[in-house]
C-alpha cells in the first residue's frame, strides 16, 4: 500500500495524528471479531423477526382478524413469550388469552 512510500517519520506523523484524532486503528483480527459480533446479532434479530411473523400469521390464520393492541405486544415480545405463543396456538381459543402471556412477564 502507501506504508512503503512513507519514511518512518511520516509514518510516525500520521500515526500520531490519529491518535490524537481518536481514531483507533483495528488489526484484522479485530475487524474480523466485529463483524462476526454484527452478524451474529442481525442474524438473532432476523430469527426473531421471522418468529413475530410467524406468532401473527398463526393467529390471523385462527381468528381472521389480530386487533393493533395484540399485534404491537407481540412486536416487543422477547424470544421467549413468542415460542410460548406459537407451542400454545392449539390452547388458544379466543384472542383475548394472549394475555396471560403478556402478563407474566
Amino acid at each position: 500500500m502507501y506504508a512503503d512510500r512513507l519514511s518512518e517519520e511520516q509514518m510516525k506523523y500520521v500515526i500520531n495524528n490519529l491518535k490524537e484524532a481518536n481514531f483507533k486503528i483495528y488489526t484484522e483480527e479485530e475487524l474480523k471479531k466485529s463483524m462476526e459480533k454484527s452478524m451474529e446479532k442481525g442474524i438473532e434479530k432476523g430469527i426473531e423477526k421471522g418468529m413475530e411473523n410467524l406468532v401473527i400469521r398463526l393467529l390471523k390464520k385462527k381468528f381472521d382478524d389480530v386487533p393493533e393492541k395484540y399485534l404491537r405486544l407481540i412486536e416487543d415480545a422477547d424470544e421467549k413469550t413468542l415460542l410460548q405463543i406459537a407451542d400454545n396456538i392449539f390452547e388458544i381459543n379466543k384472542i383475548e388469552d394472549l394475555e396471560k402471556y403478556f402478563n407474566n412477564n
